[in-house]
């Protein structure tokens, strides 16, 4: 199985690994979304959190999935799909307490996979010493 991070990932790089029999799953970006009929961002967080909205190709058989969670995700898979749905546990900011949300499975997935590849992408960014060569020798003349 193959895991993307939405740097990666487009439809049809998706559809041409399904032919070739590798299973895949990835997070999209939005403008690569091309003849994809998701519901905008402006309408989905207008409703309330744990909410999704999923299409799959008929051709190809890619899912699509866009979820709300404290801003919205796309994903996408080849084998994986909505259901089973559970709950996972968020902080709410307004409350100052957890909350339960429903998480399709296609998200359980990626982040049972992705979560510690993105967290040391994220602290390698954080941390990022910028190399610079130093002359170790002197000029006489």
């Amino acid at each position: 199985m193959i895991y993307f991070d939405n740097w990666f990932s487009t439809l049809k790089l998706m559809s041409l690994l399904k032919i070739e029999g590798f299973p895949c799953i990835g997070t999209l970006n939005k403008a690569r979304l091309k003849g994809c009929p998701l519901v905008t961002d402006g309408k989905i967080k207008k409703r309330e959190r744990g909410t999704l909205d999923d299409r799959t190709d008929i051709h190809s058989g890619v899912i699509v999935v866009k979820w709300l969670d404290n801003n919205t995700v796309c994903l996408a898979s080849t084998y994986e799909g909505i259901t089973p749905q559970d709950t996972c546990r968020r902080w709410n900011v307004k409350d100052k307490s957890r909350v339960k949300v429903s998480r399709p499975a296609i998200v359980y997935e990626y982040n049972r996979h992705m979560g510690g590849v993105d967290l040391a992408d994220m602290l390698v960014e954080m941390c990022r010493t910028h190399l610079q060569t130093r002359k170790w020798y002197m000029r006489i003349f």
